[in-house]
């Protein structure tokens, strides 16, 4: 059997040389069944996999915004300097976006 084949010859044959009985329409019937199940399979594997690509994306988007975030606040640390008051101010900003990252991070943390 090949990688390719979905289903051995052999197999096959003594399978169905185990019951003669078996009509055509039988073997067809069969076929289409498990045929159905694939599908059903196929649709709930595609459906798992539309949500984990969405999920993804979802925390990519956080991720990159995390590390925005962060390129900011050196640029803004290295720009005030020493002044007292630009430190302050950068302070208080911060405050917020660590306020606003944790709230991210929790809304997009799926439940366990």
């Amino acid at each position: 059997m090949t990688d390719f084949d979905l289903y051995d010859e052999d197999d096959f044959e003594d399978e169905f040389a185990e019951d003669d009985r078996m009509s055509l329409r039988e073997i067809l019937l069969e076929i289409l069944s498990n045929t159905r199940i694939l599908i059903k399979k196929e649709k709930r594997i595609m459906a798992d996999l539309t949500s984990l690509t969405a999920q993804v994306d979802t925390n990519t988007s956080v991720e990159e915004s995390a590390v925005q975030l962060l390129t900011n606040i050196g640029a803004e640390l290295k720009a005030a300097g020493t002044d007292p008051a630009a430190l302050a101010a950068l302070q208080t900003k911060l405050s917020g976006s660590a306020t606003d990252l944790a709230a991210a991070i929790t809304a997009n943390t799926p439940a366990a």
